[in-house]
Order: structure tokens, then C-alpha cells, then sequence
């Protein structure tokens, strides 16, 4: 008896915590207002005092205004004519999804959850603040009216932080632009004004309110509560109209972009990867874990040969330890403080003037680079910065690899204006030489027998090493170092030996053997480049058909510790960038260049072509930068012009391209061609991801596509769903290195490929 009853008293409490409760009171309605619970399909009518639960949807009709209040922190949200909104409240966060129309919110400071707002084009998070959200599905604008909102376009991953008397402007393209606004740009408010000054009927959330009438007027009516008796999934999104089936609603729960802040995830990749030119088979797991704002993900992998081996070369070292650490991360990219610590897909500095869409994981798995990115927002202050790989602080330098940031500062005189400056730095560019797996101290970008830690030259190229080889130069005869100090009868008989095994061209003790300098020469004697430079933006238009931008952005691009100093001058004096009738992105500048300037220096190839080798006349090898070959193109002073633009078809198709056009005073032209291209995901039936691109930037004619440079990265991904929430996926890249420094691509010899075929399980 007493053991039943103490089940049938758990079973009770149990019941009881999963009954749907009450999180907000609608305290103000006018005209046509309907709400429609969760897991139902009727649509109800809204009057002062219905409850909204979580999951609920709420539509207002071309008359229709609403005041709702969340019972727990006293947020307000107000909903003006033609709006749709879905609420999503659980532990932490409070999501409410607007599908469209504009929408005010009042969260009153120190309230107890995370508090965004999410439409189709982006997220604003706020704590303690007021503001509107106008959203038409191609474009938001969000008006800070007190306090500080941060809003990130879901598109590109921009973010911008608007202050009071601020508007953020983010488009369907990615776009995302900061300014001041006017009085006159803000939704009129006053219809809420005259509803608060009816009498207020105060919230009660389990239960149905007790309306006082109000003097000389009729007690306001109260409808029965809403029928919540076929309670079920919560949905997504709104939904547009009664008639959406379930599985609908669960399948677009699951496209949901606020998926990716679920608490845990694992991911699972079977399949194969390229290493060192080897094929091996890739099994791998990818954990992350998500514990309020702190952030991890590991990637934890075994590479197995076709023989069963295990490469066991990145288990070794503590270095090695710290590779299986795919990301640390502290906030949200929306949050006023932010920083990642791991891989870095894309970073762009300003305008993209100097550094553009730099990634450090180019040649991942095969080198997998721990670099951090961070930024910061206070008051009109802002800073973004980079780090790319403090793995290279681990072996005989002291520089973390490429580092960088831009310090911006927003004013407002006749127009709001954005200022920026900003700093990049390679210190030390010769650690891409520190890499040396036979630990012979020759870097294996030099050493021509790099898991041999006996050999590393091989100066007539023959295949032998030179200290195993009797004709190291290739000249015929036998080769004798002079230092050994051989009598003449001593050379006399090696000269007879060696005649008899076909070296017939006698005794050799004048060729110079290939120099090649070891790993600590190189850090011992180093350059460095750097990049100076500063922006500044002024917002000119802002029409529901045109927004635009006016900018200018100039940078000092230099070099010390090298063959020589440099230091040049390059700028794009004005530029445009536009989002024209919601659809089309586009940008365009005129620029000029003092010789020797490269515009996207750092760009997302830079890791690749950051140091190549050369043999001078003696036949030695010597080190080189990215830089020593625009010295040695001599890239004369050039100007000329550069547009990118970008369109996203209907939710089916994107494309974006850029084109540079530039021409020296002799006629000799530079230019650059990127190109992406793929379809919408979901367009396709059990096609998670099709994808291709091209980039080759800096070239005389990117458009020779049989003919590819060190400049040259292309590549595509395409993605199979074999079941709910598993794919295949194919990711193929190619970019070119001239190993031999000839000058010339050989382009199946010389071409470094990255492939990964992964089955992605995500539970």
C-alpha cells in the first residue's frame, strides 16, 4: 500500500511538471488578433487576459494591435498591424521569431533569461533595453530606442552592436550596416499610447483574470480559456496558415537556426582524407558542448592506412594534444564580448583592402593551426582581432604566426561615421619552414628526403642522396671534398677504382654542392610584413529600394629584416556598396596602388604561398616570402577599378563574383576573379549541400583556367542525405605550389589536393 501510493505520488508530481504553463498575459488588444496554440490547428480569438503559452503563435490582422507581458521579468512586447510571431521560452534563452511585420519590445534590466529576437535574416540579442524590429523577410531594421542591442546577420555571420539612437540594417545578401536614424524612420508608437491609457487589467498566469469595469463603461468580457487539449510538438517557426501538416512543422524545426545552440552535439565522420600525398581511411568524433557561455568542440580522429597502420605522428607531442581541441569559445557572435579559440574559417579586416576571407585551416587535416579570434564592443568603441596559429609559438620561434585587429570608433556630425584603424603582422613568415619530421633540423619545405634523418640534398637531383651519392654534382667523375686532404697516390688510385665503375671523367674536387640553410638560420634571420591602415564609413541612403554606403579605406603595406626594407602605399580613395530593391549586393571602388602594393595580401590563400624556395645561379637553395616575389614581379604603381555583387534567387540559388581590373602606366595589367555558386539547401531531395567556387587573385588573366598559379584555390562540396540528420559529404579542394621553384605550375605534379569524404551523424 505505502509503496504504491508513493509511486502513484511520483507519478503525480511528474505529471504536474510536464503540464504546460502560462509565460505571458496579453494585457492590451485591439482589432483582429489571433492566436494559435501550440500543437493545434484552430485559430482562437486574443482578448485582454489570454494566456500565451510556449510554442504559440500570434498573428494581428491589418487592424490588429496587441500588448503582451511575460510574467516572470515584466518584458514587454508590442505588436502593431500585420505582424506573426512565434514564442520559444526554455531555461536560459527566450527566442521570439518574427516572421514578419514590426514589433517593439521593453526587456527592463538584470531579466532573468538571454532575450532574442529572430527573423529570416537575423538575430538580435538583447539584456535591458528598448527597441523596434521592422522585418519584411529580405531585409530588417533594428531601432535601439535605450540601451544596447547586438544583431547578427544569419546570412554571412556579421554582426554589428547599435546603440541608443542607432539602426542596424541587415539584408538577405549578408550585408549588415550600423548609423544613426531620425525620429521620422521610427514606427509610430502612439496607437500603444492611447491602448495604455485604457484601464489595465492585471495578468494573473494560471488563472483567468478578475476584470474591474471601468466607470461608466461595460466590465471588459473575458472568452473561456483556449482549448490547449491536443497539446504536441512545439512548433518552429509561425506557421501562415492553419492547414500546415505536423511533419511540416517538424521538418522546418530541424533547419532551425537556433539549433545550433543545443547544450550537446556529436558529430561522427566515417571515410577518407589525404595526408602527405596518403590516402588514409578517417575515423573520427566530434563532440561539442555548450554550458551557458562557454563553448567546446574536440576533434578527436585515427588516420588508418591500407595496411592498418595507425599514424600515430599526432599523438606525439603535447602540441599534438592541443590540435584535438577544435574550439574553445567564450559568448555568442552576437554578444558585446566574444572570442573562439580553434579554426578560423574567414576573417576580413575593414573593407577587405589588405586582409580578405583569411582562413588557417586551407590545409587541414594535414596541418590543423590552433588560432584565436575575438571581439568587443563598449559604448562607441569596438575592436575585432586574430591570432592564426599559436602552435608556431612551439617550435624554435616566438611569433604566433599571422596576428592582426582593427580599434573602430562611431561619431556623429553632419552624418553618422564610422572610423577605423587597423594593424596586421606576419613576424616572422620563415615559420612556415618549421616543420621537420625526420628531425634532421632541415625544414621539410627544403629537405628533399624528409623522413630520411640521414639525407637532405641531393644536388644533381639523381635520387641519391649526396653523402651516399660518388657523383653528388653530375659532372661524370668522382667528387672528393678538398678538406680531406687525399695525397696524390691516394687520388691517383680512387681514380683508377672508381674509372673502372664508368666514372670516366676523373677526379672532381671543384663543384660546389648545394647550400641549404637548417631550420635555426632561418629563424635566426628573418623578415617581417606589415600592414598599416584606416577606414572610415558614412551611410548616405536609406530607402526601402536603395541602401547605401560610401567608404574609403587606405593601408601601408611594408617589409623589414629582408633583402630589403619596403614599405608601400595603396588605397581604394571611395567606394560604394549597396543593396539594391532587397536582392542584389553589390560594391564597387576605384583604387590606386604605389608599386609593389598587392591588394588582399593576406588572403585565403596566404597560408599556402606565405614562403616557396628558389635556387640561385650557384645552384643553393634559399628561403622566400609572399613578398620577395611581388619585389621580384616588380608590380609597378597601378590603378584602376573593383566590383563584387552577390544575389540570392528566391530562396533557390546564390551567386556571388568579384572582378579587379587594375593597369600601370606601361599598359601591364593585374587582375583578380572569385566566384561562388550554389543551391539553397533543401532545394534538392536528399541533397544536404551543392556547392563550387574559383578564386585566383593578382594575375595577368585569372581567366586562364587550363593555367593555374600559386594564387589559384578552387574547389565544391556536395552533400547526399541518406537518412534524417546523416549525410555524406564531399568536399574537394585544389590550390598549386612550385616545389622545384622553376616558375612554373606543372599542374598534376605541383598541385596540392584536399579531400575529405565524411558521413556526418549529428544526434
Amino acid at each position: 500500500m505505502g509503496k504504491r501510493f508513493f509511486q502513484a505520488c511520483i507519478l503525480f508530481f511528474i505529471s504536474i511538471s510536464l503540464l504546460p504553463a502560462s509565460i505571458a498575459s496579453v494585457i492590451k488588444v485591439k482589432g483582429d488578433v489571433k492566436l494559435l496554440p501550440a500543437g493545434s490547428f484552430d485559430l482562437q480569438s486574443v482578448v485582454v487576459g489570454t494566456q500565451v503559452e510556449n510554442g504559440d503563435v500570434i498573428q494581428t490582422a491589418s487592424d490588429g494591435f496587441a500588448i503582451l507581458m511575460f510574467h516572470d521579468d515584466k518584458t514587454l512586447l508590442k505588436l502593431r498591424e500585420n505582424v506573426q510571431i512565434g514564442l520559444n521560452d526554455e531555461a536560459a534563452t527566450r527566442v521570439v521569431k518574427v516572421d514578419k511585420g514590426e514589433t517593439f519590445y521593453e526587456v527592463p534590466p538584470g531579466a532573468s533569461k538571454n532575450f532574442k529576437v529572430q527573423t529570416p535574416v537575423s538575430v538580435a540579442s538583447v539584456k535591458g533595453t528598448k527597441f523596434w524590429v521592422v522585418s519584411d523577410r529580405n531585409q530588417d531594421k533594428v531601432f535601439t530606442t535605450e540601451g544596447t542591442v547586438e544583431v547578427r546577420n544569419i546570412l554571412s555571420g556579421l554582426t554589428g552592436t547599435v546603440s541608443q539612437g542607432q539602426v542596424c540594417i541587415t539584408t538577405i545578401g549578408g550585408d549588415i550596416q550600423v548609423r544613426y536614424f531620425q525620429s521620422s524612420e521610427l514606427p509610430d508608437e502612439s496607437v500603444f499610447d492611447s491602448m495604455l491609457e485604457e484601464p489595465e487589467v492585471e495578468p494573473a498566469p494560471q488563472e483567468e483574470p478578475e476584470v474591474e469595469p471601468a466607470p461608466q463603461e461595460e466590465p471588459i468580457q473575458i472568452e473561456k480559456p483556449i482549448d490547449r487539449t491536443e497539446k504536441a510538438v512545439t512548433p518552429a517557426e509561425p506557421i501562415v496558415s492553419p492547414e500546415v501538416k505536423p511533419e511540416e512543422e517538424e521538418k522546418e524545426e530541424e533547419e532551425e537556426p537556433l539549433k545550433k545552440e543545443r547544450d550537446y552535439g556529436v558529430g561522427l565522420g566515417i571515410g577518407s582524407v589525404t595526408i602527405n600525398g596518403k590516402i588514409y581511411n578517417q575515423f573520427a568524433a566530434r563532440p561539442t558542448l555548450q554550458m551557458g557561455k562557454f563553448g567546446v568542440g574536440l576533434d578527436i580522429a585515427l588516420y588508418i592506412d591500407n595496411e592498418g597502420n595507425i599514424l600515430e605522428d599526432n599523438w606525439n607531442s603535447w602540441d599534438d594534444i592541443l590540435d584535438k581541441i577544435y574550439f574553445l569559445s567564450w559568448g555568442f557572435q552576437e554578444d558585446p564580448f566574444y572570442i573562439r579559440v580553434g579554426g578560423l574559417d574567414q576573417v576580413t579586416i575593414a573593407n577587405g583592402l589588405v586582409v580578405s576571407g583569411y582562413t588557417n585551416m586551407l590545409e587541414y587535416p594535414e596541418f590543423k593551426r590552433l588560432g584565436t579570434y575575438v571581439k568587443f564592443r563598449t559604448g562607441k568603441f569596438g575592436f575585432n582581432g586574430f591570432i592564426s596559429d599559436w602552435n608556431e609559438l612551439g617550435g624554435e620561434s616566438i611569433a604566433p604566426g599571422l596576428l592582426g585587429g582593427r580599434l573602430s570608433y562611431n561619431i556623429k556630425l553632419v552624418l553618422p561615421i564610422s572610423l577605423g584603424v587597423s594593424l596586421v603582422t606576419d613576424i616572422n613568415p620563415y615559420n612556415a619552414f618549421d616543420r621537420d619530421r625526420d628531425k634532421d633540423g632541415y625544414s621539410d619545405l627544403m629537405d628533399m628526403f624528409p623522413d630520411d634523418k640521414d639525407a637532405y640534398r641531393d644536388t644533381d637531383g639523381d635520387g641519391i642522396p649526396d653523402n651516399r651519392d660518388v657523383d653528388p654534382a653530375g659532372t661524370g667523375g668522382w667528387y672528393y671534398d678538398p678538406t680531406m686532404n687525399l695525397s696524390p697516390s691516394e687520388i691517383q688510385a680512387l681514380d683508377k677504382y672508381f674509372k673502372a665503375l664508368g666514372y670516366t671523367n676523373g677526379p672532381d674536387s671543384t663543384s660546389i654542392l648545394m647550400g641549404m640553410p637548417t631550420i635555426s638560420d632561418l629563424m635566426d634571420d628573418h623578415p617581417t610584413v606589415y600592414s598599416i591602415g584606416a577606414d572610415v564609413t558614412i551611410p548616405v541612403v536609406n530607402k526601402s529600394y536603395l541602401n547605401l554606403n560610401v567608404y574609403s579605406e587606405a593601408a601601408i603595406l611594408g617589409y623589414a629584416g629582408g633583402p630589403v626594407e619596403k614599405a608601400t602605399f595603396g588605397a581604394a580613395p571611395i567606394g560604394l556598396a549597396a543593396n539594391i530593391i532587397k536582392m542584389i549586393d553589390a560594391r564597387v571602388e576605384y583604387r590606386w596602388a604605389q608599386e609593389n602594393f598587392r591588394y588582399n595580401f593576406f588572403d585565403r590563400n596566404y597560408d599556402i604561398n606565405r614562403v616557396y624556395i628558389e635556387r640561385d645561379a650557384q645552384g643553393n637553395i634559399i628561403p622566400r616570402t609572399k613578398f620577395d616575389k611581388i619585389l621580384d614581379e616588380n608590380i609597378p604603381s597601378v590603378q584602376g577599378i573593383y566590383g563584387a555583387a552577390g544575389v540570392k534567387i528566391l530562396n533557390v540559388a546564390y551567386g556571388q563574383a568579384s572582378y579587379m581590373h587594375m593597369v600601370s602606366k606601361d599598359k601591364d595589367k593585374i587582375r583578380s576573379f572569385n566566384a561562388e555558386a550554389g543551391l539553397q539547401k533543401g532545394l534538392v531531395p536528399k541533397i544536404s549541400d551543392l556547392s563550387a567556387y574559383y578564386i585566383r587573385n593578382n594575375d595577368p588573366n585569372p581567366f586562364l583556367f587550363k593555367e593555374p598559379s600559386e594564387n589559384t584555390i578552387w574547389g565544391y562540396r556536395i552533400g547526399a542525405e541518406v537518412s534524417p540528420g546523416v549525410s555524406i559529404v564531399w568536399n574537394f579542394m585544389t590550390t598549386y605550389r612550385d616545389k622545384n621553384g622553376d616558375g612554373i605550375i606543372q599542374t598534376k605534379e605541383e598541385a596540392l589536393k584536399i579531400t575529405t569524404i565524411e558521413t556526418g551523424i549529428t544526434f
